[in-house]
Protein backbone atom coordinates (compact mmCIF):
# COMPACT_ATOMS: atom_id res chain seq x y z
CA UNK A 1 0.00 0.00 0.00
CA UNK A 2 1.18 3.41 -0.94
CA UNK A 3 1.92 5.87 2.07
CA UNK A 4 -0.72 8.52 2.97
CA UNK A 5 1.39 11.10 2.36
CA UNK A 6 4.60 11.23 0.72
CA UNK A 7 7.54 14.55 0.58
CA UNK A 8 8.07 16.19 -2.57
CA UNK A 9 10.44 18.98 -4.06
CA UNK A 10 10.37 21.77 -5.90
CA UNK A 11 11.33 20.76 -9.54
CA UNK A 12 10.75 23.78 -11.85
CA UNK A 13 8.62 26.59 -12.34
CA UNK A 14 6.78 27.59 -15.81
CA UNK A 15 6.17 31.33 -16.14
CA UNK A 16 3.99 34.16 -17.73
CA UNK A 17 5.06 37.21 -18.34
CA UNK A 18 2.99 39.49 -19.88
CA UNK A 19 -0.64 40.29 -19.16
CA UNK A 20 -4.33 38.20 -19.37
CA UNK A 21 -4.65 39.27 -23.20
CA UNK A 22 -0.67 38.82 -24.25
CA UNK A 23 2.46 37.60 -22.85
CA UNK A 24 5.54 35.13 -23.77
CA UNK A 25 6.73 31.80 -21.34
CA UNK A 26 9.74 30.62 -19.83
CA UNK A 27 10.80 28.01 -17.31
CA UNK A 28 13.04 28.09 -14.52
CA UNK A 29 13.98 24.24 -13.91
CA UNK A 30 16.28 22.18 -11.60
CA UNK A 31 18.58 19.95 -13.63
CA UNK A 32 21.19 17.73 -12.78
CA UNK A 33 22.12 17.77 -9.27
CA UNK A 34 20.80 20.50 -7.66
CA UNK A 35 21.29 23.12 -10.20
CA UNK A 36 19.26 25.28 -11.83
CA UNK A 37 18.68 27.25 -15.15
CA UNK A 38 16.53 29.67 -16.60
CA UNK A 39 15.16 28.29 -20.17
CA UNK A 40 13.77 30.84 -22.33
CA UNK A 41 14.05 30.35 -25.80
CA UNK A 42 17.80 30.82 -26.62
CA UNK A 43 18.47 31.89 -23.49
CA UNK A 44 19.88 29.18 -21.32
CA UNK A 45 21.26 30.43 -17.90
CA UNK A 46 21.85 29.53 -13.99
CA UNK A 47 19.57 30.79 -11.91
CA UNK A 48 19.63 30.84 -8.06
CA UNK A 49 16.59 29.46 -6.55
CA UNK A 50 16.85 31.73 -3.71
CA UNK A 51 15.30 34.36 -6.67
CA UNK A 52 12.39 32.47 -7.12
CA UNK A 53 10.31 34.08 -4.83
CA UNK A 54 10.92 37.13 -6.22
CA UNK A 55 10.84 36.33 -10.34
CA UNK A 56 7.82 33.81 -9.99
CA UNK A 57 4.75 34.68 -7.31
CA UNK A 58 3.70 37.86 -8.55
CA UNK A 59 3.31 41.41 -5.82
CA UNK A 60 4.42 44.53 -6.90
CA UNK A 61 7.65 45.98 -8.48
CA UNK A 62 9.01 49.95 -8.74
CA UNK A 63 9.25 50.25 -12.36
CA UNK A 64 11.49 53.30 -13.49
CA UNK A 65 9.92 54.15 -16.64
CA UNK A 66 7.06 55.08 -14.59
CA UNK A 67 8.50 56.43 -11.78
CA UNK A 68 5.73 53.99 -9.39
CA UNK A 69 4.92 50.71 -7.91
CA UNK A 70 3.19 48.47 -10.28
CA UNK A 71 2.47 44.90 -10.50
CA UNK A 72 5.26 42.57 -11.68
CA UNK A 73 4.74 41.09 -15.36
CA UNK A 74 6.17 37.81 -14.08
CA UNK A 75 4.08 35.20 -12.44
CA UNK A 76 4.05 31.40 -12.14
CA UNK A 77 1.75 29.71 -14.38
CA UNK A 78 2.11 25.92 -13.21
CA UNK A 79 4.71 24.15 -10.68
CA UNK A 80 6.73 20.90 -10.80
CA UNK A 81 7.11 18.99 -8.16
CA UNK A 82 9.10 15.10 -7.89
CA UNK A 83 8.72 12.89 -5.13
CA UNK A 84 11.42 12.46 -2.83
CA UNK A 85 10.38 9.81 -0.37
CA UNK A 86 12.01 6.71 0.13
CA UNK A 87 11.93 3.69 -1.56
CA UNK A 88 10.54 5.73 -4.70
CA UNK A 89 13.32 7.80 -5.38
CA UNK A 90 15.50 4.18 -5.14
CA UNK A 91 13.71 2.81 -7.55
CA UNK A 92 13.55 5.70 -9.97
CA UNK A 93 17.10 6.30 -9.94
CA UNK A 94 17.96 2.11 -9.96
CA UNK A 95 15.31 2.71 -13.39
CA UNK A 96 17.50 5.64 -14.56
CA UNK A 97 21.25 4.19 -13.62
CA UNK A 98 19.43 0.72 -15.93
CA UNK A 99 18.86 2.96 -18.75
CA UNK A 100 22.26 4.97 -18.85
CA UNK A 101 23.87 1.57 -18.62
CA UNK A 102 22.26 -0.01 -21.90
CA UNK A 103 22.61 3.42 -23.59
CA UNK A 104 26.28 3.52 -23.16
CA UNK A 105 26.81 -0.23 -23.89
CA UNK A 106 25.11 1.07 -27.19
CA UNK A 107 27.28 3.94 -27.65
CA UNK A 108 30.39 1.85 -26.59
CA UNK A 109 29.69 -0.87 -29.00
CA UNK A 110 28.57 1.83 -32.17
CA UNK A 111 31.87 3.48 -31.69
CA UNK A 112 33.93 0.76 -31.67
CA UNK A 113 31.88 -0.80 -34.93
CA UNK A 114 33.18 2.50 -36.32
CA UNK A 115 36.57 2.43 -35.17
CA UNK A 116 36.96 -1.20 -37.08
CA UNK A 117 35.15 0.28 -40.20
CA UNK A 118 37.76 3.56 -40.52
CA UNK A 119 40.61 0.87 -39.83
CA UNK A 120 39.44 -1.54 -41.93
CA UNK A 121 39.22 1.44 -44.84
CA UNK A 122 42.60 2.60 -44.17
CA UNK A 123 44.02 -1.12 -44.28
CA UNK A 124 43.17 -1.46 -48.07
CA UNK A 125 44.99 1.80 -48.87
CA UNK A 126 43.62 5.13 -49.99
CA UNK A 127 41.89 3.61 -53.23
CA UNK A 128 39.65 1.10 -53.81
CA UNK A 129 40.42 -0.22 -57.53
CA UNK A 130 37.58 -1.80 -57.79
CA UNK A 131 35.51 1.12 -57.92
CA UNK A 132 38.68 3.95 -58.09
CA UNK A 133 36.99 6.09 -55.74
CA UNK A 134 39.60 6.98 -53.52
CA UNK A 135 39.32 7.90 -49.47
CA UNK A 136 39.72 11.46 -50.05
CA UNK A 137 36.11 11.80 -52.69
CA UNK A 138 34.71 9.55 -50.29
CA UNK A 139 35.44 12.15 -47.03
CA UNK A 140 34.06 15.02 -49.61
CA UNK A 141 30.91 13.23 -50.51
CA UNK A 142 30.40 12.65 -46.49
CA UNK A 143 31.52 16.58 -45.97
CA UNK A 144 28.92 17.23 -48.67
CA UNK A 145 26.16 15.49 -47.22
CA UNK A 146 26.74 16.99 -43.64
CA UNK A 147 26.54 20.64 -45.27
CA UNK A 148 23.28 19.69 -46.78
CA UNK A 149 21.91 18.39 -43.61
CA UNK A 150 23.07 21.20 -42.00
CA UNK A 151 21.49 23.30 -44.63
CA UNK A 152 18.17 21.70 -44.32
CA UNK A 153 18.17 22.03 -40.96
CA UNK A 154 18.52 25.95 -40.98
CA UNK A 155 16.01 26.03 -43.25
CA UNK A 156 13.05 23.94 -41.31
CA UNK A 157 14.37 26.17 -38.60
CA UNK A 158 14.13 29.36 -40.62
CA UNK A 159 9.94 27.83 -41.57
CA UNK A 160 9.68 26.81 -37.75
CA UNK A 161 10.41 30.42 -36.43
CA UNK A 162 8.04 32.41 -39.43
CA UNK A 163 5.35 29.75 -38.56
CA UNK A 164 5.56 30.33 -34.85
CA UNK A 165 5.81 34.44 -35.14
CA UNK A 166 2.73 34.27 -37.47
CA UNK A 167 0.47 32.44 -35.05
CA UNK A 168 1.37 34.01 -32.15
CA UNK A 169 0.73 37.71 -34.70
CA UNK A 170 -2.73 35.95 -35.13
CA UNK A 171 -3.33 35.17 -32.07
CA UNK A 172 -2.34 38.60 -30.76
CA UNK A 173 -4.83 39.94 -33.23
CA UNK A 174 -7.93 37.96 -32.39
CA UNK A 175 -7.25 38.89 -28.55
CA UNK A 176 -7.28 42.72 -29.33
CA UNK A 177 -9.92 42.20 -31.74
CA UNK A 178 -12.43 40.56 -29.42
CA UNK A 179 -11.24 41.94 -26.51
CA UNK A 180 -14.21 43.65 -23.79
CA UNK A 181 -12.71 47.28 -24.25
CA UNK A 182 -12.16 46.90 -28.16
CA UNK A 183 -16.27 46.08 -27.97
CA UNK A 184 -17.14 49.35 -25.94
CA UNK A 185 -14.98 51.16 -29.10
CA UNK A 186 -16.58 49.36 -31.77
CA UNK A 187 -20.39 50.30 -29.95
CA UNK A 188 -19.00 53.98 -29.02
CA UNK A 189 -17.72 53.92 -32.87
CA UNK A 190 -21.15 53.22 -34.25
CA UNK A 191 -22.99 55.69 -31.43
CA UNK A 192 -20.29 58.45 -33.10
CA UNK A 193 -20.97 56.97 -36.64
CA UNK A 194 -24.74 58.27 -36.26
CA UNK A 195 -24.10 61.74 -34.64
CA UNK A 196 -21.18 62.49 -37.81
CA UNK A 197 -23.78 61.15 -40.45
CA UNK A 198 -27.59 61.70 -38.80
CA UNK A 199 -29.58 58.78 -38.39
CA UNK A 200 -30.56 58.63 -42.10
CA UNK A 201 -28.63 57.92 -44.79
CA UNK A 202 -26.18 55.04 -46.27
CA UNK A 203 -23.26 56.33 -45.08
CA UNK A 204 -24.52 56.19 -41.37
CA UNK A 205 -26.60 53.20 -42.05
CA UNK A 206 -23.26 50.96 -43.52
CA UNK A 207 -20.54 52.72 -40.90
CA UNK A 208 -23.35 52.02 -37.90
CA UNK A 209 -24.17 48.23 -39.01
CA UNK A 210 -20.31 47.90 -39.82
CA UNK A 211 -19.42 49.28 -36.35
CA UNK A 212 -22.04 46.96 -34.79
CA UNK A 213 -21.08 43.82 -36.47
CA UNK A 214 -17.61 44.56 -35.10
CA UNK A 215 -18.87 44.42 -31.11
Amino acid sequence: QPPQSRTYERQGAQIHAGSPTYGHYFSYAKTNGSAWHELNDEKIAYFDPDDLEREAFGGEEFRRSTARRQDKRNSAYMLFYRCVDEPYTSKLIAEAKAKQEVEDAELAASKAAEAKADGSAVDTSTVDTSTGTSSLEEQKREEAEAELRRQQAEELEREFRKEVKEANERLFRHSLAFAPVMRRFYLVLADRAVECFGESGDQASEAHQAAVRLA
